[in-house]
């Protein structure tokens, strides 16, 4: 029995995803602006209204998501780190004052990358060993399928200001983070560089599955898992937006 239980193992890590596989059913969601049409929107409404205006340049920019193995055998599982190539969206300065700036970010869940094995040597330590194309492609199928993300119901994942404090160049913005038909708000400590026609912000939230609705994953009794706690660390890089 013993060795039948350590044989289904490697089968159950290399299908680790971010919750449980079996999902409540989805309430009815009444019909809404897509969290990115309506970044769209803002920014539209941010440039009618004037002020200093700057757009992610994505391929500078750099966001991570750290997803930890959890349970009562962490050891036995595996860590995640998750990139965002795509982002969109844009920063909005009305003054020389941080608290009235605002920022808006969005990405589409399908675009994201899973344990690129570069950046999981990058980060090292229990990240560091490589996974194989196999468990990259089944994680992810399972983390953007019905029973996780379900992203082909909810495909967006937005963070925007809702209220920003201290001082430059170190801020506390308190974030909405919009996921999976839900929103909760976060702080994030972060660090600005302003130069005239670029701005660069750097800092790191936590959030929790269950804020969201979502369950994190255990099977085999507890005995491997996923913990709670994502680790959301950023890079965002803008350019000024030059009025036409």
């Amino acid at each position: 029995m013993m060795r039948a239980t350590l044989l289904m193992i490697p089968l159950l890590l290399s299908a680790c995803s971010l919750i449980r596989p079996t999902a409540p059913e989805s309430p009815p969601q009444e019909a809404t602006t897509p969290p990115i049409a309506a970044v769209q929107n803002a920014l539209q409404r941010e440039l009618e209204e004037g002020g200093d205006l700057y757009r992610v340049d994505a391929a500078a920019s750099d966001l991570r998501i750290y997803v930890f193995r959890g349970g009562r055998a962490p050891t036995m599982g595996k860590n995640h780190v998750i990139t965002a190539p795509s982002l969109q969206g844009f920063v909005a300065l009305h003054s020389d004052l941080p608290t009235d700036a605002h920022f808006a970010l969005a990405l589409h869940l399908d675009r994201l990358e899973l344990d690129p094995p570069a950046l999981r040597a990058q980060t090292g330590g229990s990240f560091a060993k490589p996974l194989t194309q196999e468990q990259i492609e089944g994680t992810r199928d399972n983390m953007l399928g019905p029973s996780v993300l379900d992203a082909e119901q909810y495909p967006e994942l937005v963070l925007r200001a809702v209220e920003i404090s201290g001082d430059w160049p170190v801020l506390v913005a308190r974030v909405e983070v919009q996921l999976h038909g839900r929103s909760h708000v976060y702080d994030s400590l972060m660090q600005v560089e302003r130069e005239e026609d670029r701005l660069q912000v750097r800092g790191s939230l936590v959030v929790r599955q269950t804020d969201f609705g979502i369950e994190p994953m255990t099977v085999l009794g507890g005995l491997l898992g996923i913990q709670d706690a994502l680790g959301i660390e950023y890079r965002i890089v803008t350019r000024r937006i030059t009025p036409e």
